[in-house]
């Protein structure tokens, strides 16, 4: 197989057919896998190629403008480098989004440059990175709410940090390091870090609060309007649509495509993502194995730095019975010492993404799974991705919201401080025993509010087998009034990570009680539900519907070659996995499921016998000889394979066994048994709530798409050829006929393609 056949082409614009398709107005789901291919790999190669982060706005520019990698930037027809907005540091420009082509004033020189980075500098983040809490999630314009300042409906005039890509239009525009060197040292056109601090103005604070992706689209539909529409551009977007499209129409592509783009972004298996800025795996994985400045172990030292400033110095009486703490990310990444060259031009924007995504992977990884809770009870968050490079939140005793990521911001600091209803504080819980003599079948009650009770249920083989659901009795307590026997209810299930049937999403179910306990019955539990899984569920009070959820583990983990991905009870999979004692189960299979079920369990799933008990155990009450001799041939077998191991235990005053043996106390030997456990690859996170939100945009109704599968385009010539004089024709109708912007005619060594269909 030649090399070709192995690694999938690389999308070279004006050289091949346009990446992006009439299909991919509508929306991801309407494009066909060959297409999504062929972007995922061009989209791929350039997040590696790239010095910067490449936002989704900035990976639409790769496909639409024509990144050529090759050349290394935008080399290509469409971009009129003197069209371009002038922006200059330290005054006040119209807002330019991440994606915005701007021409940077450096006093004689005018360099050219591509907006790749934006963040909020708010005066009110201290340089320590301390910011107050109404700050965090704040609308646009706004002020503190305890000074009774409301927000107004006109102009919105707000300071922004702009990293831009001075590389992006290849060499022959790029600006050396020694000229950009000068530039920083004085201060006059650009910051001490290569950065433009800008005052932007928004014509209200609903734009200025809209997604970076969304003003990019408006950005491109008003003052990007010639660049969008340009004759020159791989596939100028009015092209591929029917007669009669206006303005909504063009705007409804624009957004379909921006769907397909973040669908792809959230799908390369080589990216990693934060919020909608994508890097490569390779160069986080790089960073984390650093041990340098700004490295794993600074960066890690940095997220168990915010989630303990909610935990109090010392103890103390007087101090508040809940804290909570708003931290600004880059302002504590500027006091790290020993920077050099990290924080400058581009490397800015990388670092705080990558230490923004590393608090993110330990707020999760290292969070409890029944309660989401770090230590001490902390649960942090992020709050606010805008102001100063991300504003985390960490509170203690914390409170984990329904249904949202870590790295979700809530802008719950602002909600707190204008009134809006947010959780309060729930009581620490307490801690688990060290020892279980038997799983219970009583669940572990969470959170009590007025609206609703939360408890976790560790489903048993019984339950699986005689389909019901047992109530925990302070669950039942509350039914009182409430729920009647014989009731019909509903049971909503939602396995984490699957999609379920409708009718197993959604059942009807009894609520039957016998004597004081309650349970629910009539349920078809999911086949993927298994003895041991954890489920969290919730029930509205004075209703009618019970909520059932599992949770997928952080890590996949194998136990005893039993593939586990939700989060189980160990004890409960060691009393009730399959044991191997269906139809004629071999002696091993008999003695490991006799010290598994009737031995003394702790929380890890450990099982403790006396070995004295094995044979009685094993053979009945009256065992043959063979069968004793069977039974110690099994133990030695299992004890030699490592499935099983010997110990000494002692005895309490009641007979029960005692690990290990106390002193003073008679010794008996023991057969321990110790799930083995292998821990898999961490699962990838979730994606980001604002792709999430991009992806799920509606785009283009296919009754207003043209019905050609690719439109006219430009080609490059190869060097001395010269397109005919039909040609020059062709693209100066097809200019006019579709009210594109740019020069009349054909670019210097380039000809235009005529409409043409796939495969034809």
């Amino acid at each position: 197989m030649s090399v070709t056949d192995q690694e999938p082409k690389v999308w070279q614009p004006y050289v091949d057919v346009p990446l992006l398709t009439a299909n991919m107005t509508l929306g991801p789901e309407h494009v066909p896998a060959g297409e999504l291919r062929a972007l995922a790999t061009y989209l791929d190669a350039v997040i590696a190629a790239r010095a910067c982060l490449v936002h989704v706005n900035v990976a639409f520019n790769a496909a639409y403008f024509g990144y050529d990698l090759r050349a290394g930037g935008y080399v290509g027809g469409p971009l009129d480098l003197d069209s371009f907005p002038t922006v200059e540091h330290g005054q006040h420009t119209q807002a330019r989004p991440v994606g915005a082509m701007v021409a940077v004033a450096t006093g004689a020189q005018t360099l050219f440059a591509e907006v790749v980075y934006r963040e909020g500098t708010h005066t009110d983040v201290s340089e320590s990175g301390s910011a107050p809490p109404w700050l965090s999630g704040a609308p646009a314009g706004a002020a503190d709410p305890a000074l009774g300042a409301e927000l107004g409906d006109g102009p919105v005039l707000r300071p922004e940090l702009l990293v831009v890509d001075f590389d992006a239009f290849g060499a022959g525009f790029s600006a050396t390091p020694a000229h950009l060197d000068r530039l920083r040292q004085r201060g006059r056109w650009l910051n001490e870090r290569g950065h433009l601090s800008v005052h932007a103005t928004y014509d209200n604070t609903a734009i200025a609060d809209a997604g970076e992706a969304q003003q990019y689209q408006r950005y491109l539909m008003t003052a990007g309007r010639d660049q969008l529409m340009s004759a020159a551009a791989p596939l100028p977007l009015s092209t591929v649509l029917a007669d009669g499209a206006g303005e909504d129409e063009l705007a409804s592509a624009l957004a379909g495509m921006f769907a397909t783009v973040a669908s792809v972004l959230a799908q390369l298996p080589s990216v990693r993502l934060w919020g909608a800025y994508a890097f490569p795996r390779t160069t986080f994985a790089a960073r984390l194995s650093d041990p340098g400045v700004l490295g794993g172990e600074d960066l890690g030292a940095l997220a168990r730095q915010l989630a303990s400033s909610a935990v109090p110095s010392r103890k103390s009486r007087w101090a508040p019975a809940s804290t909570v703490t708003y931290t600004a990310l880059s302002p504590m990444l500027c006091q790290t010492s020993g920077l050099g060259r990290q924080l400058t031009g581009v490397r800015y924007a990388t670092v705080l993404v990558h230490a923004n995504t590393v608090v993110g992977d330990y707020a999760r990884r290292e969070a409890d799974p029944e309660t989401g809770l770090l230590d001490d009870g902390v649960h942090l968050r992020v709050d606010d991705t805008w102001q100063s490079g991300g504003i985390w939140r960490a509170q203690r005793p914390g409170v984990v919201p329904d249904d949202a990521d870590v790295t979700d911001p809530l802008g719950l600091g602002w909600a707190h401080a204008t009134g809006q209803d947010i959780p309060e504080p729930e009581p620490e819980p307490e801690p688990e025993p060290e020892d279980v003599e038997e799983p219970e079948d009583e669940g572990r009650l969470l959170n009590v509010s007025d609206s609703q009770v939360m408890w976790t249920q560790t489903l048993r083989l019984a339950h699986l087998v005689d389909s019901y659901l047992p109530v925990p009795s302070k669950v039942a307590d509350l039914w009182e009034g409430d729920v009647l026997p014989g009731a019909d209810m509903r049971l909503a299930i939602h396995h984490d990570g699957y999609e379920l049937a409708a009718d197993e999403a959604s059942q009807s179910v009894t609520a039957e009680r016998t004597g004081q306990a309650w349970k629910l019955t009539g349920m078809s539990w999911p086949l993927g539900f298994f003895a041991s899984i954890v489920l969290t569920c919730t029930w509205q009070r004075g209703g009618r519907m019970v909520r059932a959820s599992s949770t997928l583990l952080y890590a996949p983990v194998t136990v005893d070659d039993r593939h586990i991905e939700h989060r189980y009870d160990p004890a409960a999979l060691t009393r009730d996995s399959d044991h191997g004692d269906t139809g004629h189960p071999s002696w091993q299979a008999r003695v490991l499921a006799v010290v598994r079920r009737a031995g003394l369990l702790d929380v890890t799933g450990c099982a403790t016998l006396e070995e004295a008990r094995v044979n009685s155990l094993v053979c009945g009450a009256i065992p043959t000889p063979a069968d004793l001799a069977a039974t110690v041939r099994a133990v030695d077998e299992l004890v030699s394979a490592g499935r099983l191991s010997q110990n000494t235990a002692g005895l309490d005053r009641r007979g029960d066994l005692v690990t290990p043996c106390p002193p003073g106390s008679a010794a008996v030997r023991v057969l321990v048994y110790e799930p083995v456990v292998v821990t898999g690859s961490p699962r990838p996170p979730p994606v980001p709530a604002v792709l999430r939100g991009l992806i799920s945009t509606r785009g283009l109704d296919s009754r207003m798409l043209a019905e050609h599968a690719v439109a006219g385009h430009l080609r490059r010539l190869p060097p001395g050829q010269h397109p005919s004089e039909p040609k020059r024709a062709e693209f100066r109708l097809f200019r006019a006929s579709f009210g594109l912007a740019g020069p009349a005619e054909l670019p210097l060594g380039y000809t235009f393609v005529s409409p043409f269909k796939r495969g034809y």
